[in-house]
């Protein structure tokens, strides 16, 4: 419309470029509208307008501050909603409210329907509001906080129906994401999306999901409570239909919707992947989750975590049950027994269930045989507890939980800090977040949180860290979608300050993928000119996904930091870091299948590789210029002994202690031990590469 009339019209790709702010500035506004940008506003930003920046807000705030009230305030129930006109402030729609307009949500409406009315009523209120705004006529209510309420950005997730739950949640669930990402739930192995459906109060004794009645005027499901009658559907490839259009070609009845396998099944089957082929669990999970109710996706992430944390105990106590050997090739059967012993072991499942649905899950995994087997295994050693768990005890690998080798490796490297570093391996990590200071400060990110109930406490030696008190859905946290915060442990966090980065400069993020370290890097100066270098493809399109996230551009590379002459341009870096491929011996804790899949004979292959990106890379940094060598292992080999070999052959590198708080201080470099503070096992060296001579030496590096 803009460009028709042939008014100025901007479309920058983000307001926090000061190019940017000195062209709005340029135009000299005596006010600033917006209305669905997503995004908190930069201070520079606010403060050109004369008058301010308002905001068209579709709640009646402080009810639904964020990115998706319509949906919530529908997911909620509430009786009504409304436009706020708001001036904007730094905080998430915290600003005082000049009008607002009240809309009702009638039975039956839509977030599509209820989207279309407020834009409607918000231009109206825009219109209505201007003459008095711009006269200053207009006094602003301050908002309350402590009634204010988050509207988290929608996920897809969030669409699956659990039918576990009441017939009015899912109805204000179908309604709310109609027209996206519009409510779904299972038939078959198919995907059956709901665009609409109505809470009918009749009871039934029917599990949830089953299919109670077909008609014309819709199809009957058994919920938690109540029954859902679904009267506009969609199968894949298809167009949505009336129900009494859809069964013409289809029938439902005998079909339950939204029930998937034995969570203990799909467990033993995805375990078997990782003990029988080598597979690791980050790559064999996502597909299992697909096939489970998603009230059941926590359960087979604790099944598949804990067992492969658990394993070299939970198998010593197995081996002593087991009157011989099974098959080797009967690995689900295996892991199905482990995991019958893992729910025993270690969680507050009842033991009969625990029990019983294992035997349950041998018969749905066609291993008749095995249940029978299951059973007998499972209450022999409720029997015989006492007794096995004394026997391992005297057992350091099964008592430890760790491989024979890495324990080893363990003792040899820290002798004073092994058992420590064991237990911590053995715990579950903590959800750590990093937040984009430039966009929210921590302490008020941290009360956004508080205001929601979650409980967060800062990382004392990692500015930028919080570790929230329980681990939340990522999607469902304030500013996710918008880059405010990301999911990194505290010690990856300690790269990008290490760097020491300056405006301007040649940043080569080498092995970049999936992201985290090179959004940090982006996060902490402007106008860095970021190359993301990674050897895998679809690692890569993981770094693009995060930075896309995050609103933020690299260079994104495919190739091999060993031979840079196939990708590098020839212009030197100013800072490189070489966040080495490693044996992840310092984040076992978050990846427990480590434990399973290294071997000792990997380290020294690793040790090599990471010498040769180190000689590789090092031409590329400019005299005077910083390289910082990361791993997340704990084994000197990989670490201090690489950087002292380095430097033995390198005349021009020179490296720079680091004094801080956190971690050990080695020969060479410093060393942050598993759980230590919250963080995870990592390990940092810099590096300069000397200077012209008589140039003044370095200064130490201060964490």
């Amino acid at each position: 419309m803009g460009a028709v009339r042939r008014d100025p019209v901007l479309q920058p790709v983000t307001l926090r470029d000061p190019a940017v702010q000195a062209e709005l500035a340029a135009l000299t506004p005596d006010l600033l509208i917006v209305a669905a940008y997503g995004l908190i506003l930069p201070p520079a930003v606010l403060a050109i307008p004369r008058l301010g920046c308002v905001n068209v807000h579709a709640s009646l705030l402080p009810r639904w501050r964020g990115a998706a009230p319509i949906q919530r305030a529908l997911l909620a129930g509430d009786a009504e909603s409304g436009v706020c006109i708001m001036r904007m402030e730094a905080g998430l729609d915290t600003g005082p409210v000049f009008a607002r307009a009240v809309c009702p949500i009638t039975a039956g409406m839509t977030g599509g329907e209820l989207h279309d009315r407020l834009a409607t009523l918000g231009a109206e209120t825009l219109r209505n509001a201007l003459p008095d705004l711009l006269a200053g006529r207009l006094t602003p209510e301050p908002q309350d906080p402590a009634q204010a309420t988050y509207a988290a950005k929608l996920d897809k997730a969030e669409a699956e129906l659990d039918w576990s739950r009441s017939a009015l949640e899912l109805e204000r669930q179908v309604l709310a994401f109609n027209p996206w990402p519009v409510a779904q739930t299972r038939l078959d192995q198919q995907t059956l999306r709901i665009w609409r459906a109505q809470a009918e109060p009749e009871s039934s004794n029917a599990p949830p999901g089953a299919v109670l009645s077909e008609s014309g005027d819709g199809i009957r499901v058994a919920t938690g409570s109540g029954l859902l009658r679904l009267t506009e559907v969609q199968l894949p490839g298809g167009r949505p239909l009336s129900t009494a259009a859809f069964l013409n070609a289809h029938r439902l009845i005998g079909r339950p919707v939204g029930r998937g396998m034995n969570v203990r099944a799909v467990a033993a089957r995805t375990l078997a992947q990782v003990l029988g082929e080598g597979r690791s669990l980050a790559l064999a999970l996502p597909s299992a989750l697909d096939q489970v109710n998603p009230r059941d996706r926590g359960l087979l992430q604790e099944l598949c975590y804990g067992v492969c944390r658990w394993q070299p105990q939970l198998q010593a106590l197995l081996d002593q049950l087991l009157e011989r050997p099974l098959d080797r090739r009967e690995t689900v059967v295996q892991t199905l027994l482990l995991i019958g012993l893992y729910q025993l072991r270690q969680l507050r499942i009842a033991e009969h269930a625990a029990v019983a649905e294992t035997v349950t899950a041998a018969r749905q995994l066609r291993k008749a045989w095995a249940a029978s087997l299951s059973n007998a295994v499972l209450r022999s050693f409720l029997r015989r507890r006492a007794e096995l768990l004394t026997r391992i005890e005297n057992d350091p690998v099964a008592r430890s939980a760790h491989p024979r080798w890495l324990l080893s490796r363990l003792q040899q490297d820290w002798p004073d800090d092994v058992e420590t570093m064991m237990s911590a391996n053995n715990a579950r990590p903590p959800f750590t977040l990093r937040v984009h200071s430039s966009l929210i400060h921590r302490d008020e990110y941290r009360s956004q949180l508080a205001m929601l109930g979650k409980r967060a406490e800062p990382v004392t030696a990692v500015a930028t860290a919080l570790i929230l008190a329980e681990a939340a859905e990522p999607a469902a946290l304030p500013g996710f979608a918008e880059g405010w915060v990301s999911v990194q442990d505290a010690a990856a966090q300690l790269a990008a300050p290490l760097l020491d980065l300056q405006p301007g400069m040649r940043v080569l993020d080498a092995c970049a993928a999936p992201g985290g370290k090179t959004g940090h890097i982006l996060e902490s100066a402007i106008n860095l000119h970021v190359t993301a270098l990674d050897c895998d493809a679809g690692r890569l399109e993981r770094v693009r996904e995060t930075l896309a996230r995050l609103r933020l551009k690299a260079h994104p590379v495919i190739g091999d930091a060993r031979q840079p002459a196939a990708w590098w341009d020839e212009i030197p870096y100013d800072r490189i870091l070489v966040d080495a491929p490693c044996s992840a011996t310092g984040v076992i804790r978050r990846h427990p299948d480590i434990k399973l899949l290294r071997r000792e004979t990997d380290i020294a292959a690793l040790a090599a590789d990471q010498q040769a990106i180190l000689r590789a890379l090092w031409p590329l940094l400019r005299p005077g210029g910083r390289l910082l060598y990361a791993t997340c292992s704990v084994l000197r080999q990989e670490n201090q002994q690489v950087v002292a070999a380095f430097l033995a052959v390198q005349p021009d590198a020179q490296e720079i202690p680091i004094q801080a708080e956190w971690g050990c201080a080695l020969p060479h470099g410093r060393q942050i031990l598993p759980g230590a503070a919250g963080m995870d096992g990592f390990y940092y060296a810099v590096l300069v590469k000397r200077p012209t001579v008589g140039a003044p030496p370095c200064p130490p590096v201060r964490g």
